[in-house]
């Protein structure tokens, strides 16, 4: 079953409510709405209360930051579903939402209203990340929660199809209703508002459904006209006829019947737009319209417009490739009109291509076997084609004929390169950041032409054997001594190189450190930085980019291997001497961790004896492991202290177990205390928990359970928990409710079972529920062994008139027995009552039988 939260709009002083509820969700608020429910949030029960008027100014401030930062203001797909949800939202009559989770708080055994006051302080605390983005202008703290929500970005949430940009999350007859509601008086209709004033008298024979912009049709005394759900009239009732309006263009339409003929009345002006005499009317896409007048059918747009004014026996339709064609008698052709009524001529139905410019091609069909492309005016440009490139973005195309390329601006209207015989025309991903770039071969050579332009950004040359994208703005040109790349932004070639290849990762847009590409010459290895400057690259990064040698794909990587195992079979064996140690560390690790711990300490060494204190650390921790056949506690103690004189946390931490343990060394709990305070002042989360299990326990420090408590939050904020421990100190303290917060952590049921069962057998932050605390006692121990448990649940099941239960005394006391549990003597023998007395000893004798 899937559990909801429900919104509404109330006014918590009348106790006046919104007649339905506002939107249904899942479990949770969703992303884009959070800032709704931020102002002034509070709970009262089990119910949650929010500022409406500063909600949606808050709201108003995050959504403009979206548009910002996606470039969303401009664009019809954003702005038409934005601006209805907020105009629907500012017209909720009521100053305060109402958030209803009870549907989810009955997942947990916590109470409705403690579950309140958690889910308040958790709005709070994620809208103080929404504030701080505002406030930075930048959606970068709010990345922890779009993680959580699924989503990859703000963006995608916004363009899921059902969400529409927000609109979506909202309930669609309250949307439609925008709080009116019809009522009936006699036998007319009238309207009242959300706070059930009337606002519209009972005046009129039927309301019919209002539509998203809150516009409806009504009928009086026989005649139509049209009221907005505020209550304003907007067209008196005159029409002998009228159909639901459509919002076209920011502006809204409908038919409308005068005469028995058929016009469109443009609402917010009150006139025709389109004069009413016409037998028939039909909308065939946005904005347009078939227009019948006696067996012949026109096309006219919404405004007036007469798109096509030649009638047609059929009506017209509308071809997604913004096209409208009609059927003609006795053809299986079409005729085909631009959007603006362009005739282009007579083709199959579904062979029409767009290109720019109001360019179409005509893909090869059973009535034309070859390829065509048809001008604006309906011309031929060209036919009889063999192939075509078409490319997304690009207002040029290029295509084959006689076995000829030609190269045409489809903005210019002209052809390119006419006095160059052109060979070969070729395309790869250089059309992802580049339009309208071919790689054109001819007499010439192979070079990189640019058609919108009409220029070479590459003049050919007979040396380029071959051109090919490399990567982002840059080609790649073999020839026989090496290579060059050619930067397309900045149309410059480089000198000659080996090899050239894209980087090993990818730069973040707008970067300003990074590579991108690399450059290979003779025994050096060069990078393009960000800046387009070249720098070489230190033989002590070698190492770490063998590591990231898979970055790199197909011939760019073989290509590198052969380089770096040239590159160490020069060195010789001491080529990683020239590793960093950031490098040498991650190697040593992987051979660890293989098994290789020879090899290991080897490279470990290296860097450690330069100084760095996370190799000396790594060391420490494979001579002092008790796996390593080769273990040596002194050498582990010297490598740990030599990084802890560098402030190395964790060596303080694992030096100070070593003490805290007596492995190989003599225990000495004040060198251990020592070093585990001295982690902990470094910020080490082990060390933390550590000590608070010290302090818990009492072992070696006097027992402190607030001590601990400190420690055990530090390590948790860390990211190391202890909520085992964490539980039993504030069950101890009598803090049930942050008892609770970490009981509901106990996913595994490790040992939340029996705090349930303390509770509810006490009555302690539960009502007092012994059939709730027997099942979670029991549970406890399906864990577990728990002596108090045992000890209850025996009591339950020998004492208590309600749960007497023989043969579960008697499964319980052999529990206790196998486990030796210290159980008072008075719970281990079973009270007859009323039982027959021989039944009983005969039922005990045959489970507890003496050993012989």
């Amino acid at each position: 079953m899937a559990h909801r939260i429900y919104i509404y709009n109330v006014n918590l002083r009348t106790k006046e409510t919104y007649p339905t509820y506002l939107a249904e969700w899942n479990y949770e608020i969703p992303i884009l709405m959070l800032p709704l429910f931020s102002a002034h949030v509070r709970s009262k029960g089990s119910q949650l209360y929010a500022n409406k008027e500063d909600g949606i100014a808050r709201l108003r401030y995050f959504y403009a930051l979206l548009a910002d930062r996606y470039q969303l203001h401009y664009k019809k797909s954003y702005y038409e579903p934005v601006n209805s949800m907020f105009e629907f939202l500012e017209a909720l009559p009521f100053d305060t939402f109402q958030i209803d989770g009870r549907d989810v708080f009955t997942m947990n055994e916590e109470k409705d209203t403690e579950q309140a006051k958690d889910w308040v302080a958790d709005i709070k605390m994620k809208a103080a990340l929404y504030e701080q983005a505002v406030d930075e202008q930048r959606l970068d703290p709010l990345n922890g929660l779009l993680q959580e929500s699924g989503y990859d970005s703000f963006l995608e949430t916004l363009q899921t199809d059902w969400i529409d940009y927000g609109l979506g999350l909202w309930e669609e007859e309250v949307l439609k209703g925008a709080g009116a509601e019809v009522f009936e008086e006699g036998e007319k209709q009238g309207l009242k508002n959300a706070k059930g004033e009337i606002i519209v008298s009972a005046i009129y024979d039927e309301i019919f459904e209002f539509n998203e912009q809150g516009i409806a049709v009504v009928e009086r005394d026989g005649l139509y006209g049209y009221i907005h759900a505020n209550g304003s009239e907007l067209v008196s009732c005159q029409f002998k006829d009228a159909y639901d309006a459509r919002h076209i263009n920011g502006n809204n339409y409908a038919e409308v019947e005068v005469s028995g003929k058929r016009g469109v009345l443009h609402i917010d002006t009150k006139q025709l737009s389109i004069p009413a005499i016409y037998d028939e009317l039909d909308w065939i896409a946005y904005g347009f319209l078939n227009a019948r007048q006696g067996d012949g059918h026109i096309l006219l747009s919404a405004e007036g417009r007469v798109i096509i004014s030649d009638p047609a026996a059929e009506p017209f339709m509308y071809d997604y490739n913004k096209l409208f064609y009609s059927r003609q008698k006795g053809t299986i052709k079409r005729k085909y009109y631009l959007i603006d009524g362009q005739y282009l001529g007579t083709f199959l139905e579904g062979s029409l291509e767009p290109l720019a410019n109001r360019y179409f091609w005509i893909k090869p069909n059973k009535l034309q076997p070859k390829i065509a492309v048809i001008k604006p005016d309906g011309n031929i440009l060209d036919d009889g084609i063999d192939r075509i490139i078409v490319l997304d973005g690009y207002r040029s195309i290029a295509y084959l004929k006689n076995k000829r390329w030609q190269i045409y601006s489809l903005e210019q209207g002209v052809f390119r390169l006419m006095d160059s015989l052109i060979d070969r025309v070729g395309i790869d991903s250089i059309q992802q950041q580049r339009k309208d770039i071919f790689v054109v071969g001819c007499s010439q050579g192979q070079g990189i032409y640019d058609a919108h332009r009409g220029e070479w950004l590459l003049e050919p040359a007979t040396d380029h054997q071959k051109i090919e994208h490399c990567f982002l703005d840059f080609m790649r040109l073999h020839s026989p001594q090496g290579m060059r790349y050619f930067d397309t932004k900045l149309n410059f070639c480089s000198e000659l190189y080996d090899y050239i290849c894209s980087p090993f990762h990818y730069p973040a847009p707008e970067a300003i450190s990074g590579e991108l590409l690399l450059l290979f010459k003779g025994e050096k290895l060069f990078r393009l930085d960000m800046q387009r400057n070249i720098v070489e690259i230190p033989e002590t990064e070698f190492g770490y980019l063998y590591t990231e040698r898979y970055q790199l794909q197909g011939r760019d990587q073989s290509y590198f291997v052969q380089f770096y195992q040239a590159w160490t079979k020069r060195k010789g064996d001491g080529y990683e001497q020239y590793f960093d140690n950031d490098t040498l560390l991650e190697k040593g690790k992987k051979l660890d961790a293989e098994g290789k711990v020879a090899d290991a300490i080897r490279l470990l060494t290296i860097a450690a004896d330069r100084g760095s204190a996370d190799c000396q650390y790594f060391l420490g921790n494979i001579y002092t492991d008790v796996g390593y056949e080769g273990m040596d506690i002194a050498k582990g103690k010297f490598f740990y202290e030599q990084a802890m004189v560098q402030n190395h946390a964790q060596a303080w931490n694992n030096w100070a177990f070593l003490y805290a343990t007596a492995h190989g060394v003599e225990l000495d709990i004040s060198k251990a205390l020592k070093g585990y305070q001295q982690a902990v002042a470094l910020g080490e989360p082990q060390a933390m928990s550590n000590l608070g299990n010290w302090y818990y326990e009492g072992a070696y420090v006097e027992q402190d359970h607030a001590l601990a408590l400190d420690y055990f939050k530090q390590a948790e904020k860390a990211g190391i928990p202890n909520d085992a421990q964490m539980a039993e100190i504030y069950y101890q303290k009598q803090d049930y409710a942050n008892l609770l917060r970490y009981l509901k952590r106990d996913t595994a049921n490790q040992f939340a079972a029996i705090y349930y069962g303390l509770l509810y057998d006490q009555g302690l932050k539960f009502k007092k529920d012994s059939k709730k605390a027997i099942h979670y006692f029991e549970r406890a121990n399906d864990y577990g062994v728990y002596e108090s448990a045992t000890a209850r649940l025996l009591d339950y099941y020998k004492n208590d008139p309600t749960f007497r239960n023989q043969e579960k005394f008697v499964h319980w006391l052999g529990f206790a027995k196998t486990n030796e549990l210290d159980i008072e003597p008075d719970l281990l023998q079973w009270d007859n009552q009323s039982e027959d007395s021989n039944a009983s000893s005969s039922f005990f004798s045959k489970l507890f039988k003496k050993k012989k």
